[in-house]
Formats: C-alpha cells, sequence, structure tokens
C-alpha cells in the first residue's frame, strides 16, 4: 500500500541475477502458452506497436534498441507486461534495482524507472513484438469479464 513495485524486483533480486528469467505482472492472461516458449536471443520487453497517441508505458527505440521506457507516447510500443532477460542483464538491473530502494525516496519507483535508466546508459535491450490478443491484462473486474466473455465466445464456435 505503500511502496511501488521496484520493492517486489527488489525481494527476488537474488534468483533475477541467477539465470535467464521472465518478469511477469500478475494481471495478464497469456493466450498462448508458445508465446513465452519461443526461442529468444536478446533481453527486452514484450510489446504491441499502438498507432496514435498514448498515455500509458510506452518504449522509444532506435536501430531496434530501447532506449527509452516511460509513460505517454505517439506511434510507439506499448509495454505489456512481460519482459524477458538474459542472465548477465538481469543481473545488471536487479543489482540497480537493490541499490535504489536502498534510499527511502525511491520506493515509490516502478521498477521499469530503473531499466529506463540503465537504457539510457547502454543497457542493450529489445522488443519482442507481439499481436492484438496474444497478452491481455485485467486491470478491473469489467476487463475480467470482457475477457471471459471473448473466451466463452471462443469455445462456442
Amino acid at each position: 500500500a505503500t511502496k511501488n513495485n521496484i520493492n517486489s524486483i527488489a525481494v527476488v533480486a537474488e534468483a533475477m541475477a541467477s539465470a535467464d528469467c521472465f518478469v511477469c505482472e500478475a494481471d495478464l492472461y497469456v493466450a498462448s502458452r508458445e508465446l513465452l516458449c519461443r526461442p529468444l536471443e536478446r533481453s527486452g520487453y514484450f510489446a504491441r506497436f499502438v498507432p496514435g497517441h498514448s498515455d500509458d508505458w510506452v518504449f522509444e527505440t532506435q536501430d531496434g534498441r530501447i532506449t527509452r521506457v516511460g509513460k505517454v507516447g505517439d506511434d510507439c510500443f506499448n509495454m505489456v507486461g512481460v519482459s524477458y532477460f538474459k542472465r548477465t542483464d538481469a543481473a545488471r538491473i536487479a543489482e540497480a534495482v537493490k541499490a535504489a530502494v536502498a534510499k527511502p525516496e525511491n520506493a515509490q519507483l516502478f521498477w521499469d524507472d530503473i531499466v529506463d535508466r540503465l537504457c539510457r546508459e547502454g543497457l542493450d535491450l529489445g522488443i519482442h513484438e507481439i499481436k492484438d490478443g496474444e497478452i491481455v491484462e485485467c486491470d478491473t473486474v469489467d476487463d475480467l469479464k470482457a475477457l471471459e466473455r471473448r473466451l466463452t465466445e471462443g469455445r462456442d464456435k
């Protein structure tokens, strides 16, 4: 209630730093298991391209590399709540998160704020592009009911 998700990553930092890993938000429906089983040669975020304006978390890229992780953007990739990191990148992020949470003024940061800083310092992350509907976020009961309707309609066909 008083801290943001950077603290969750700090709790699992040792495990995160020990192997290649996925970081997944807990409010997601992943439509296909294969989406997370495909070979990934590079660390990065799963994202969906959104034309026009977005007030959500977005990525700016240059030459296939993420240059900014933050809120608000135009004609860019939007975060979908899943990321994948090779062990060396995961360890670098985990150490930076642990250092950040050691300062009380950082308790309200998102862990992605740390990733943004690291990208600006040269961390080489890419985009793992997905299509609409492959990962669905359920922030509200209405979101969940809409997903349930969609899944039920798919079974009825």
